[in-house]
């Protein structure tokens, strides 16, 4: 769960410092895609059909704003010490970044969705107020930031943890 969390916050930051060039954001896939290769080690974990199809449910949901193949996520679970606690977050991420795209009355573009969903993976692993001071905003003002924060209610698995282990 750790590995997944602290390979996610790394993703959400080089996404953050990237700059919005179509050329940098392909290099910027690339390096996510080895931050997690290096960070994610394969304990040889076998994963359940209950636990893979709830990877497979919350992959679904974030088809269009993840940059990691379900074949990746899949590998990525595998390596976790605690599976199901971290399919637990990611099950909530997926349900908060559900019921904020479906409370809006309009739909949202690309850019909206992947911002959101930043917001949502950042405040998986902070508190909100951390997460607003983290965020580097670009589509979404604070209050509809605000807003997003408002469907994820779970305890941060803060990233000082991990680090610690």
């Amino acid at each position: 769960m750790k590995n997944i969390l602290f390979s996610a916050a790394l993703l959400v930051i080089a996404l953050l410092i990237a700059c919005d060039s179509k050329e940098k954001e392909q290099n910027t896939e690339v390096s996510e895609n080895e931050i997690v290769a290096k960070d994610s080690t394969v304990s040889g974990n076998t994963l359940t059909d209950e636990q893979i199809e709830k990877i497979k449910e919350f992959h679904a949901t974030f088809t269009d704003v993840y940059a990691f193949t379900l074949e990746e996520t899949l590998t990525n679970f595998q390596g976790e010490a605690n599976v199901d606690s971290e399919i637990d977050v990611w099950m909530h991420m997926a349900d908060a970044y559900k019921n904020y795209i479906n409370s809006q009355p309009d739909s949202l573009g690309l850019d909206t969705k992947k911002e959101a969903y930043k917001l949502i993976l950042l405040r998986s692993m902070m508190s909100d107020e951390e997460t607003l001071q983290n965020a580097k905003l670009k589509i979404l003002s604070t209050e509809q930031a605000k807003e997003v924060l408002t469907h994820y209610s779970q305890e941060p698995d803060r990233l000082d943890d991990f680090t610690s282990n």
